[in-house]
């Protein structure tokens, strides 16, 4: 029974996650995504193979620290100003993870790469 609850959760997390991007990704939306961000709460990034999103922070947040998952599926570029990084998905990504540090504190992003997925390269929080 708890199995089956936690399968149904996790089947779940991912819609919530991609809730919280406006306006949703599609051939009809730009290519410019605004996120709600809650400080701590993961992030969930979607993205196409060997395609690189970028992700720019609030004003006044930087980045202090990064920590890629197992792995080195996806390429992370932090700017010179510390308050944007570039993603860039391998040819074989499918599945991931960043740990972000910033001023305000740690991130997740799961990241999730798939050729079936129309997707913004940009992304602000």
């Amino acid at each position: 029974m708890m199995r089956l609850a936690t399968l149904a959760g996790l089947a779940v997390w991912p819609m919530a996650l991609a809730a919280q991007t406006t306006p949703q990704p599609g051939a009809d939306t730009p290519r410019i995504q605004s996120l709600r961000f809650i400080p701590g709460s993961p992030v969930l990034l979607t993205m196409l193979p060997e395609t690189p999103i970028t992700v720019l922070l609030e004003p006044g947040e930087y980045i202090t620290g990064v920590t890629p998952g197992e792995g080195d599926d996806f390429r992370i570029r932090v700017s010179s100003d510390r308050n944007s990084f570039m993603i860039l998905p391998t040819e074989n990504a499918r599945m991931g993870t960043l740990d972000i540090g910033t001023r305000g504190g740690a991130t997740i992003f799961p990241c999730v790469s798939s050729p079936a997925i129309p997707l913004p390269c940009l992304y602000a929080l």
